[in-house]
């Protein structure tokens, strides 16, 4: 028995980002038999939180930490900030444990 360990089963390619557009691809995964997940993870697009609230309700709705960390990076060369993350430590040490309250409430 495994735990902690993530294995993908199902990558979906969306051209929309709609939660209409989830609840199609929701549906058409859970016709398949036996599929019965004790967890999903997923990115943090409003549609796909809306669509898993609604269509697996009782499933462990995870977040990708990547897809959490990126915004924050984004955010970081948007206001200029890259070569205060690259030299100092202290910054970049607050920028990573930003990062980690994404643990805080697990």
């Amino acid at each position: 028995m495994m735990t902690n360990t993530t294995i993908p089963l199902v990558y979906g390619l969306l051209i929309g980002k709609s939660a209409e557009d989830y609840n199609l691809f929701f549906e058409k995964v859970l016709e398949q038999d036996n599929f019965q997940p004790e967890s999903i993870m997923t990115d943090f697009k409003t549609g796909t939180i809306k669509s898993v609230t609604d269509m697996l309700p009782n499933i462990l709705h995870k977040g990708c930490l990547f897809h959490f960390s990126q915004p924050v990076w984004r955010q970081v060369q948007s206001k200029g900030l890259t070569t205060k993350y690259n030299e100092d430590d202290f910054f970049r040490l607050n920028i990573k444990q930003l990062i980690s309250l994404a643990f805080a409430f697990h």
